[in-house]
């Protein structure tokens, strides 16, 4: 066949991207969509609103032109929602960390509850699930926050802002635990100090139990030892420093003690700074009370935890007497989670398992029930998998992005399973990150 003229090389001319129109538009908003952005018409067109609610009349500034929508900022509130607040944090637009501060909290609830019962209700020949008694757990909608990570530039210490690379100092953050903040407000001189010399890092708090504090530095270079040295001694009082950049990652702070964070029946965590763990301890305990009950452990059964961490669903079904058997990728992050449990006793056999690899995938024999915690990419190979093992009864599914729940709670009702249980978990006040428990049986 002929080759082009059109050589390897060429490559087309892009179209200039079309400037909107900077002339202010009005519309009624329809609804919320689920980001937390306001969602009207203009001639037909979606138009994402940033700062718009339901209910409002607004003027607004098209920032983005789609095919299939278009992106815009309010400029005015015309007719104001009853719901809508003056967000308490002087940051509220410039930072990255909440987008819903503008809502009332109770609001803020009934919008999470809203995408959940929606998402069941595109599966309805699935789920025997009451779409209006789906609960919802909440908790203090401040100061819930036990991590935090945070960035250093150029003199510049602070969340990063919305969309960007920008960092945005602060004071105080009202969603922060108040030992994180005063630890902070204590010790920004000193960290400072140590950044200015080091250079741009990455930060991350860890708050535990009776408010022991560590941190974990993130740098591109290991810094020298007496600069460390520095900062372990300027934090002795309130921070214990980690060190992730050497071989053996290890606590540099001499009266480091481990970080722990408890859970129901008296179980405990160790984890260090850097770790995944829930930010939200109140609304944790309860998702851990909600998934053993669903799955009513009982001595002698075996029960499978799939992105299982350090245990953190794992030492509570174990504790109940089940044998446990828990998959996660981390190497290092699988071993600490084996020693943990060797130490308080408990049945858990934790592997190492990467679970987006379809050869990897195995249900142990004996296991008829299950709790599954993926990350926001939701778990679609391992769903498709469960779905043909007929030996499995009960799935307990644990999700933090309603678009990849839905997926795959459809490969698992192809499979033959059943919705029989919801609940909203409001895990992040004030962003528009939620939970979603889910239990299903066939």
């Amino acid at each position: 066949m002929a080759r082009s003229a059109r050589g390897r090389g060429f490559k087309p001319t892009k179209k200039p991207q079309k400037t909107p129109s900077q002339t202010p538009i009005e519309m009624d908003i329809e609804r919320l969509s689920d980001e937390g952005r306001g969602i009207g018409r203009i001639n037909g067109k979606l138009v994402f609103v940033k700062g718009a609610l339901a209910g409002e009349k607004v003027s607004a500034r098209l920032l983005k032109q789609q095919k299939r929508f278009d992106e815009a900022e309010m400029l005015d509130c015309m007719e104001a929602s009853a719901e809508r607040v003056e967000p308490f944090c002087k940051l509220y637009e410039q930072c990255g960390g909440c987008q819903l501060q503008h809502l009332s909290i109770n609001e803020q609830r009934q919008h999470k509850r809203r995408r959940l019962q929606q998402l069941l209700s595109a599966l309805p020949s699935h789920s025997s699930v009451e779409l209006d008694d789906i609960p919802l757990l909440s908790g203090d909608d401040r100061g819930y926050r036990h991590r935090a990570r945070l960035s250093y530039r150029r003199g510049q210490l602070g969340f990063k802002a919305e969309g960007s690379h920008d960092i945005i100092a602060f004071d105080h953050c009202p969603i922060l635990a108040e030992p994180l903040n005063h630890a902070l407000e204590t010790h920004r001189a000193s960290l400072l100090a140590y950044l200015d010399t080091a250079g741009p890092s990455e930060l991350e708090l860890a708050l535990g139990d009776n408010d022991h504090i560590g941190i974990k530095i993130l740098q591109r270079n290991r810094p020298s030892d007496k600069l460390l040295s520095g900062l372990v001694a300027a934090l002795a009082e309130g921070i214990t420093v980690y060190e992730a950049s050497s071989a053996d990652h290890r606590w540099l702070s001499p009266t480091a003690q481990p970080l722990t964070y408890s859970l129901p029946q008296s179980q405990q965590l160790q984890f260090l700074p850097g770790d995944f763990t829930q930010v939200n301890q109140t609304i944790n305990w309860q998702i851990l009370e909600t998934i053993t009950a669903w799955l009513s452990p009982q001595s002698g059964e075996r029960i499978a935890d799939y992105f299982c961490g350090l245990g953190n669903f794992s030492k509570l079904l174990a504790a109940s007497g089940a044998t446990v058997i828990g998959f996660d990728a981390g190497e290092a992050m699988i071993e600490r989670a084996r020693q943990q449990a060797d130490a308080a006793g408990l049945t858990i056999d934790f592997r190492k398992v990467d679970l987006f690899d379809g050869e990897q995938l195995i249900l142990p024999q004996g296991v008829n029930k299950l709790v599954l915690d993926p990350p926001r990419a939701g778990a679609k190979l391992l769903c498709e998998y469960l779905a043909t093992k007929k030996s499995l009864k009960i799935i307990a599914y644990v999700s933090c992005d309603p678009g990849s729940l839905k997926r795959d709670l459809q490969a698992l009702c192809d499979g033959g399973f059943k919705v029989e249980a919801a609940v909203a978990a409001d895990m992040f006040p004030h962003s528009q990150h939620m939970e979603s428990l889910v239990l299903l049986s066939r």
